[in-house]
């Protein structure tokens, strides 16, 4: 039923122009990344999810105490970490140091990103300033690399002053070579919606894939 339902969406899109609905306009021809089970998520399809997320977000009644940011959110803070004396002050960290004092006053409680390690991982870091933790979490099982950690850690502590508790954020254990992306963001949907969505299976990444195409997909077409 689930690849009836795929079949019968992609026969109501034109391959031609751009995904509408998404921050990023990327190509049309880029959704069959998700019909491939072993299609690596590149940065495009992060986003895309990212920004479906941030639509669940904006209607829940909670959801404004939670920021989500772009995968372009990390890279600023370590331009900020290695550019310490002009952070607060530098126009070019302005969003940044406005989400985190956003954050360390009490307008947000957490906010939670995607992090990609030498342009082949993908991880989930979460920032909960409310309870003064910071969550991470790896499909691979792997530690949080000192060159995260520190960054996190001076960009928290910048905020409040405070030391923040490092835990782990379950995301289960990938058992391929390309599914890090979905795993680690349907961990960060569990976390934000504990009661509506559910852990992924690695047995059962394929079907992940198709329906978070049909996702993609009926947010193209409320643009169209």
């Amino acid at each position: 039923q689930l690849v009836d339902e795929v079949y019968t969406a992609l026969d109501t899109i034109q391959w031609s122009g751009s995904v509408r609905g998404f921050n990023n306009p990327e190509p049309i021809i880029l959704l069959s990344r998700y019909v491939s089970a072993s299609s690596w998520f590149s940065d495009v399809e992060q986003n895309q999810m990212l920004d479906l997320l941030c639509r669940d977000l904006l209607f829940d009644p909670e959801g404004k105490k939670t920021e989500l940011q772009g995968l372009d959110f990390f890279q600023k803070l370590l331009e900020g970490f290695q550019g310490k004396e002009t952070y607060r002050e530098g126009r070019t960290f302005a969003r940044a140091w406005g989400i985190g004092h956003a954050l360390a006053t009490g307008s947000r409680n957490a906010i939670g990103m995607m992090i990609n390690l030498d342009n082949e991982h993908w991880v989930l870091l979460v920032c909960d300033f409310w309870n003064k933790t910071i969550l991470y979490g790896d499909s691979l099982k792997h530690a949080m690399p000192d060159s995260v950690k520190e960054v996190i850690d001076w960009w928290t502590f910048n905020h409040t002053g405070k030391e923040f508790t490092h835990l782990n954020l379950e995301v289960p254990k990938q058992t391929n070579f390309h599914s890090c992306g979905l795993m680690a963001f349907y961990s960060l949907m569990v976390f934000l919606f504990p009661n509506t969505y559910h852990m992924i299976d690695p047995k059962n990444v394929d079907s992940k894939h198709l329906k978070m195409l049909l996702r993609v997909i009926n947010c193209h077409q409320d643009y169209v």
